[in-house]
C-alpha cells in the first residue's frame, strides 16, 4: 500500500500517534472505559485504505512538527494525495460512500488541515463531513456504540476553535445523545496548539 522506503517508519508513527494523539481522552472514553481510540477506533481505520491513510498523514505532520520532517521518509504531499484519492474512490462506491470508515477518514483530513494545512480546505472537509452524517441519519447514528458521535464532536469542538469557526455540528442542527464536549486544544494537538491560537 506504501511505497517500500516508507515501511521503516511506519511503526514509528503510529507509536507516535498513540503516544501524543490517540491518547485516552475523557470525553471520548466515557466514565466506565478508557483508551477507546487504540481499541474500538484503530481497529476500525485498518479496515479501510482512506481513514489509514488520513490517520498516517495526520502522524507523520504532528511527527515532523515535533521532532522534525527529516526524521521519517514519508513524503508528506504524496500521502496527503493518496488520502485524498482513496476519499474521492470511496465516495463513488455506494457501499462506502456514508460508511463509518469514510466518515473517519473526512473527520481526520478536516484535524490534519485544522492543525497543519488550510482554513478554506478545513471547510471543505467539515462541510462534506456535515451531509455524510446527515445521509446516515445523524450523530446518534453512527457506529462504535456512540464512539464516532463523541469522536465528530470532539473533533468540531476542537479545530473550529483552533481555526476561528463556529461549530459545524450545532445541537439545533444535529440533535445528539452525547454531550458537547469543551474544547482542550492542547489534549487535542498533542501539545502543539495553545487555546486561542490559530
Amino acid at each position: 500500500m506504501y511505497p517500500e522506503e516508507w515501511h521503516p517508519d511506519i511503526p514509528r508513527l503510529m507509536d507516535h500517534y498513540f503516544q501524543n494523539l490517540g491518547v485516552d481522552i475523557p470525553d471520548l472514553d466515557g466514565p466506565m472505559t478508557t483508551d477507546l481510540l487504540r481499541t474500538r477506533l484503530f481497529p476500525l481505520i485498518m479496515t479501510d485504505p482512506a481513514p489509514l491513510h488520513a490517520v498516517m498523514l495526520v502522524a507523520a505532520s504532528h511527527h515532523g512538527r515535533v521532532r522534525g520532517s527529516r526524521l521519517h521518509a514519508i513524503d508528506l504531499l504524496q500521502l496527503r494525495g493518496m488520502a485524498i484519492s482513496e476519499i474521492n474512490a470511496a465516495l463513488e462506491d455506494p457501499r462506502r460512500a456514508t460508511s463509518d470508515q469514510l466518515i473517519v477518514a473526512v473527520a481526520m483530513m478536516a484535524c490534519y488541515e485544522a492543525l497543519f494545512g488550510d482554513r478554506d480546505i478545513f471547510n471543505t472537509h467539515m462541510t462534506g463531513l456535515t451531509r455524510m452524517v446527515t445521509l446516515r441519519g445523524g450523530l446518534p447514528n453512527l457506529g462504535l456504540d456512540g464512539l464516532l458521535e463523541r469522536l465528530i464532536l470532539w473533533i468540531d469542538a476542537n479545530a473550529t476553535l483552533i481555526v476561528g469557526r463556529h461549530v459545524y455540528f450545532d445541537k439545533a442542527a444535529f440533535p445528539t445523545s452525547a454531550v458537547h464536549p469543551r474544547p482542550n486544544p492542547r489534549k487535542f494537538a498533542g501539545g502543539i496548539v495553545r487555546e486561542g491560537q490559530s
